[in-house]
């Protein structure tokens, strides 16, 4: 078995029966287990092997004690039992955090690493043919078994790892695959649910081809350097030389225009038309406004092409249109706002 089959395919297992890993086999465990990241080389951790009836009985009555001190009924002390006997061998894992070192390092990151350890215990077990279970509960917090383990003020016996062979085979367990790990807290919606949210979240490269945002970038500087020329060239007479500034600066803006709410605006404005939008009526409304000043925009630079005259009050107006919807709409409104 491969290192990626491992991590991919390793499941736990309950029902566990002879045999279980010899001593060879615990030196090559107990090595994996130093490999793992460990801040300072304090080595925080230490386990304990259960395995032969003498070590399992003394194990047993450690538990069957846990229950009487903590006078936890019969029910516990038929899970003790259950417990004693629950596979070949048993490891424990203990973290024990090293604070007495030079250079102290967080016990946070110490525990981590014994938790590290531990995870490297069951994957080597799994690499030599075994299977295990990491199992926790009140056990683990035992006083009677700390003591039994010999544990100080600090450490923790963080898990009971049980090894052995698995009884049968088990049905492969379907998991939660990490791309919708998300839907265990709360489903994430994409920028095309959200109304008005798909206009400024689609510039900046959510749900776009790699051309058409590029596109849209490029085409944000320019329009608002025409929206500025635009406003401070208005209306008014000008020399001519004044005047073809204005025209360039017209021409530019509505060629930005175009290249900026073409590939941001179109496929949505269609999406949320034909869906008649439940949510986010605002953004249908924006997107139908952006999709109108478009089309005018593309008819008189065609007529201007193919005619030679361009109507400019129409114009103009349409260019302050496209300014002022399409700029504050993806600069201003907040990120993920929902309409």
């Amino acid at each position: 078995m491969d290192a990626l089959d491992l991590l991919t395919t390793r499941r736990s297992v309950r029902e566990l029966v002879e045999p279980a890993p010899d001593e060879l086999e615990l030196e090559t465990v107990f090595q994996a287990a130093t490999q793992v990241p460990d801040h300072g080389n304090l080595t925080p951790w230490r386990f304990v092997v259960i395995t032969g009836s003498e070590a399992k009985q003394k194990f047993r009555r450690a538990l069957e004690e846990t229950v009487e001190v903590m006078k936890l009924g019969e029910d516990a002390m038929r899970k003790a039992e259950k417990v004693a006997n629950f596979a070949p061998m048993i490891i424990a894992v203990i973290a024990a955090p090293n604070t007495a070192a030079e250079k102290p390092k967080p016990e946070w990151e110490q525990l981590m690493s014994a938790g590290a350890a531990a995870y490297a215990v069951q994957l080597t077990t799994n690499a030599l043919g075994y299977d295990n279970v990491w199992i926790t509960g009140l056990w683990c917090g035992s006083p009677v078994l700390r003591a039994a383990m010999n544990c100080g003020e600090k450490d923790r016996i963080i898990g009971l790892i049980m090894v052995g062979t698995a009884q049968h085979d088990f049905p492969k367990e379907e998991k939660i695959p990490i791309w919708n790990a998300s839907s265990a807290i709360g489903k994430m919606k994409r920028p095309s649910e959200n109304g008005i949210r798909i206009f400024q979240t689609a510039w900046k490269g959510i749900d776009m081809p790699p051309l058409a945002r590029n596109l849209a970038l490029i085409a944000l500087p320019p329009q608002v350097a025409g929206f500025v020329l635009l406003v401070i060239l208005l209306g008014g007479d000008f020399p001519d030389f004044i005047l073809g500034i204005r025209t360039l600066a017209v021409l530019g803006l509505l060629v930005a225009s175009i290249l900026y709410c073409l590939p941001v605006t179109v496929p949505y404005a269609a999406l949320l038309s034909i869906l008649k939008v439940r949510r986010g009526w605002a953004g249908a409304g924006i997107s139908a406004v952006l999709l109108g000043g478009l089309a005018v925009s593309v008819a008189a630079l065609v007529g201007f092409l193919f005619a030679g005259y361009i109507p400019w009050d129409m114009l103009l107006h349409v260019a302050a249109a496209f300014a002022f919807t399409g700029l504050p709409m993806s600069l201003f409104l907040p990120e993920g706002k929902v309409v």
